[in-house]
């Protein structure tokens, strides 16, 4: 939590958009329970050294307790970010003999906030939290993509707009990708 203000004030002062996702493997219990808790030691592994290399002064990721993770961090494209750590997490199972025929996956609520919108860190913990929400909602329906919700916080006409990213609209929110 200490990170997150000096993060955030350094990316607003440079103009910066940034990003902040909450992360969570899908089913990871049922892994546990069928590949054993070495093959389920190695995704959480797996999930803190891939997101550690793809994120680096970027941002950070922090395991909020079992399967669960945060990341806060600028990117041009964050759902871009997040598929590339899926796929790295997945080549690493299917090339490991004890988790290879492991199905990993995960959902992530992001929320992007433009640099001129002043919010606290508890709305936007809020509305990640709403936005993992809807991604687990549509879990299942392409294994071979993680699912992911992204909303966007805004400054128009001096009033922040809040609203999904896949239409650009006011609406309620939608995933973007699935």
């Amino acid at each position: 939590k200490s990170e997150f203000p000096k993060r955030v004030g350094k990316w607003r002062e440079r103009g910066q958009a940034f990003h902040f996702a909450f992360m969570d493997l899908d089913d990871f219990k049922p892994l546990n329970d069928t590949y054993g808790h070495d093959c389920g030691d190695k995704v959480l592994q797996w999930t803190a050294g891939v997101f550690g290399s793809l994120l680096q002064d970027k941002g950070c990721l922090v395991r909020m307790g079992g399967d669960e993770f945060s990341l806060l961090f600028t990117a041009d494209d964050p759902e871009a970010l997040l598929e590339a750590g899926f796929r790295e997490i997945r080549s690493l199972a299917a090339g490991d003999m004890q988790c290879g025929s492991a199905q990993i996956g995960f959902s992530a609520g992001i929320v992007s906030v433009d640099s001129d919108v002043d919010t606290d860190q508890s709305e936007i913990y809020k509305r990640a939290d709403e936005a993992l929400y809807e991604a687990k909602a549509g879990k299942g329906t392409d294994a071979d993509r993680p699912n992911l919700v992204r909303y966007r916080w805004c400054a128009e006409n001096d009033q922040d707009v809040y609203d999904a990213v896949s239409d650009g609209a006011l609406s309620a929110p939608e995933p973007i990708a699935r």
